[in-house]
């Protein structure tokens, strides 16, 4: 998934009265892509290969036709998420993959792949031990200049029948110049975490942590409020969600203040539930005034400006439709747009998808237009990885190419940014 930077910044002058919306600031991205050639890059988490086995790779596609070269497979293990950013500032983009096990154990470690002049290699990477994790973000929590890996731990492999299997604390590994360990870790209690979103909601000059809660044992989500001791239980909130596989912080409305998208994924054994927006604002989050929006087995969500006007829209990948009994693969996912003052959304696009697990958004084929690619992990019938993810081309995506990536679970776009996570 693409990241993009939630910086701080000053409660505006007149939040009622603003009725514009504000381009954000992305992640530095050093040359732009992943091979310094001017032409997007797309990189794919792959969870497991055509036999089924999580030991397998993960892939890079080059832009200018996109194809997928010896040098872009990058051994992972069950990678489910890939971020990219440029982490140590020498000017070419990292790639980081949130990898969930070996096929036996859940305590694996997940990898940051660092770029480079010569490519992506094994003997350039770094190990960080993670725990079935779900989702990585990237952000300077701690506004130190550094860019922080946020791993949304959510599951250790014990007994799925014990709701204490989740409750795994999400690890935030500091940036800086010597880059990443053990000994810079942060560690915040989290529940079945299978995302987490990051940047000031309460506008006091420190980040907050959303966790997404994906598991059944709670109807539940923390929201983490930073302040001088960090993430705090006793600063801890909790909002309503069903089982959310994602969520994303943005100024839907363009009042100034953040807002929580949680993308719900069931609800008992209902999959066609509504997934919901709690609005941002001096007082907070307030579930009585909170927007639903209709959604199938919601497995991941961002917000892109598609239309170039600077307003973002969401865009929200649904997995499956209908129920457990009766699962649907074929779910379509879709694009709604909000605006300045406007909290119903309007249903813009719905896109024919196959189990699609995650969504980036940016210009893929450098026509100033946004684009939308989406990993899809199984086939129609949820028994086996599909042969193809799907690359939507704006602004009308009505043009579609197919990439041959097998189990794609997650999926980042780099270089063309317009708009993502």
């Amino acid at each position: 998934m693409l990241v993009l930077l939630l910086a701080c910044a000053a409660p505006p002058a007149d939040s009622a009265a603003r009725a514009e919306c504000s381009p954000r600031a992305a992640l530095p991205m050093g040359c732009g892509d992943l091979d310094c050639d001017g032409s997007a890059d797309l990189a794919f988490a792959q969870t497991e290969n055509a036999a089924g086995a999580y030991d397998a790779t993960s892939s890079v596609w080059w832009g200018s036709g996109f194809e997928a070269g010896a040098a872009g497979l990058l051994p992972t293990l069950g990678a489910v998420d890939v971020a990219a950013a440029d982490l140590d500032g020498d000017d070419w983009p990292d790639l980081v993959f949130a990898d969930v096990s070996d096929g036996q154990l859940r305590t694996v470690d997940s990898y940051v792949y660092w770029g480079g002049s010569a490519g992506f290699a094994v003997g350039r990477r770094a190990a960080l031990p993670t725990v079935g994790v779900g989702d990585v973000e990237i952000a300077d929590v701690d506004g130190d200049g550094w860019l922080d890996l946020v791993f949304a731990n959510r599951y250790d492999g014990g007994s799925a029948a014990s709701e204490d299997s989740y409750r795994v604390d999400v690890y935030v590994y500091l940036g800086g110049p010597d880059g990443y360990s053990v000994e810079r870790r942060i560690d915040v209690p989290g529940f079945g975490a299978a995302q987490t979103a990051v940047g000031d909601f309460d506008q006091d000059g420190t980040m907050d942590l959303a966790l997404a809660a994906g598991t059944f044992w709670t109807d539940a989500s923390w929201v983490y409020f930073g302040g001088p001791d960090g993430w705090s239980v006793d600063t801890r909130i909790e909002l309503p969600t069903y089982a959310p596989e994602g969520v994303v912080a943005r100024d839907l409305d363009a009042d100034g203040w953040l807002d929580l998208v949680y993308a719900n994924f069931y609800d008992a054994l209902d999959l066609d539930i509504d997934s919901t927006v709690y609005w941002g604002g001096p007082d907070g989050f307030d579930p009585a005034v909170a927007t639903a929006v209709p959604t199938h087995g919601a497995d991941d969500v961002i917000s892109a400006d598609l239309g170039g006007d600077g307003c973002e829209e969401l865009v929200i990948a649904n997995a499956m439709e209908g129920n457990f009994a009766e699962l649907g693969f074929e779910a379509r996912s879709a694009v709604w747009a909000f605006g300045p003052g406007v909290r119903e959304p309007t249903l813009m696009h719905e896109l024919p998808t196959v189990s699609a697990a995650a969504v980036a958004a940016g210009d893929v084929d450098a026509d100033g237009v946004t684009d939308l690619v989406f990993a899809n992990r199984y086939d129609v019938a949820g028994e086996a990885a599909p042969a193809v993810s799907y690359v939507y081309l704006g602004p009308d995506f009505t043009v579609r190419r197919d990439l041959g990536v097998a189990a794609a679970a997650g999926v980042a776009l780099v270089g063309g940014q317009v708009g993502g996570r």
